[in-house]
């Protein structure tokens, strides 16, 4: 079942900053309180690159208030998630 894995899963984005690599928290998405973090689990991850880059157009991140390019210094990262409960164990026989 290891190509079930990630069926229920997908890809989600952040914006890392390239001098120490931290990643863009912001918990409104508003840019009123954003922070950046050391951890990976604690930045920002958004459902598609677009989101991402939106967010860091609303954090002053992007050329310009309508461009979708990143200031340099700063790069969208991308993960693989899943649901943790969707994953099966090859050994267990359902």
């Amino acid at each position: 079942m290891a190509a079930q894995e990630r069926e229920q899963g997908g890809i989600e984005y952040a914006i890392v900053r390239d001098e120490d690599g931290a990643y863009l928290f912001d918990p409104e998405g508003d840019g009123t309180d954003p922070s950046w973090e050391a951890d990976v689990d604690n930045g920002s991850w958004w459902g598609t690159e677009a989101e991402a880059l939106a967010n860091a157009n609303t954090n002053g991140l992007t050329e310009s208030a309508d461009s979708d390019e990143l200031v340099p210094g700063y790069h969208v990262a991308s993960r693989p998630w899943y649901y943790d409960d969707d994953l099966v164990d090859d050994a267990i026989e359902p």
